[in-house]
């Protein structure tokens, strides 16, 4: 009895927080800040999809745990896309119960756009061929070389140079679609949980419990 009515109380307390945050700022502002989490939800996708994932790029979070994952023998029959989307709701019903539905509201947005954007993505970098090459697949860049200028770069050294720019593009649109998010008053999502739930409860500083996950 007592637990259903303490259930109970913190769907009502849920529901007027939810309201209460809604109504905190103007419909036009509300807007705005969804533009811009949508917008860093897309970076982040983007730089997961085309330059991370394909280039097993450890950048560490989502991507980084989905890959190892997906590593581990019986357990890559999963795709890494998949297990970033499982990670993502996970973490956020961990979030939810944890840290308390204000954070979560903020970290809606980019919680259900995020997986479904670097679907997309992957399937704009399966199909979109010009002259019979994919040409949004990094990969086949790396496999069979490119030109620049009127200079070939094929083998290892293509392999070497993708992987580069692969790890440098990666993190920069990843690091500008958090800003992003943040600029609009939303969360990245994912291992930011356990990073915020490491300074709640063990009180260390965010600059080290962000390492930790």
């Amino acid at each position: 009895m007592e637990e259903n009515r303490a259930r109970k109380n913190w769907f009502v307390r849920s529901g007027q927080t939810i309201l209460k945050e809604l109504k905190r700022e103007p419909p036009k502002k509300v807007a705005k800040n969804i533009g811009y989490m949508l917008l860093g939800s897309f970076l982040m996708a983007l730089a997961t999809e085309w330059f991370i994932l394909p280039m097993n790029v450890i950048a560490g979070g989502s991507s980084a745990l989905a890959m190892v994952l997906n590593a581990i023998p019986g357990l890559n029959k999963i795709s890494p896309e998949t297990y970033i989307t499982i990670i993502y709701w996970v973490l956020f019903v961990v979030g939810l119960f944890t840290l308390g539905v204000r954070y979560s509201i903020k970290t809606l947005v980019v919680t259900i756009t995020n997986p479904i954007f670097i679907k997309i993505l992957g399937l704009i970098a399966e199909n979109r061929i010009l002259d019979n090459k994919p040409v949004f697949s990094i990969p086949y860049w790396a496999e069979n070389g490119f030109y620049v200028g009127s200079h070939l770069i094929s083998g290892p050294s293509a392999e070497a140079t993708i992987f580069l720019l692969s790890a440098l593009l990666g993190g920069v649109l990843t690091g500008i679609g958090i800003g992003v998010s943040m600029v609009g008053g939303g969360s990245s999502g994912g291992t930011d949980v356990l990073t915020l739930l490491l300074h709640k409860y063990l009180h260390l500083p965010l600059m080290v419990s962000g390492f930790i996950p």
